[in-house]
């Protein structure tokens, strides 16, 4: 995905489904606090923003049943121009 094709809110809205889906994927958000082996509150703290830290969107990419479904560019697709 070209960043520079998309505005500021696109890539915020794309971020923030892809966490949904990923909280909806793992059963809820306690579920996946609990896989991923984080506190509560961070994971609430990346849905009230809307999406998750780079250091999170790794931890799902290395997670042996979820990194199969979210890779971290996915959730963070500003990881992409690091």
């Amino acid at each position: 995905m070209d960043l520079r094709l998309i505005t500021k809110n696109e890539l915020y809205q794309l971020q923030k489904d892809k966490l949904e889906e990923l909280i909806e994927h793992a059963g809820g958000i306690k579920h996946l606090a609990f896989m991923l082996n984080l506190p509560l509150p961070t994971l609430n703290s990346c849905q009230a923003r809307g999406r998750v830290s780079k250091e999170i969107a790794h931890i799902v990419e290395n997670h042996p049943s979820l990194g199969e479904h979210f890779k971290a560019v996915d959730l963070r697709p500003d990881l992409t121009m690091s």
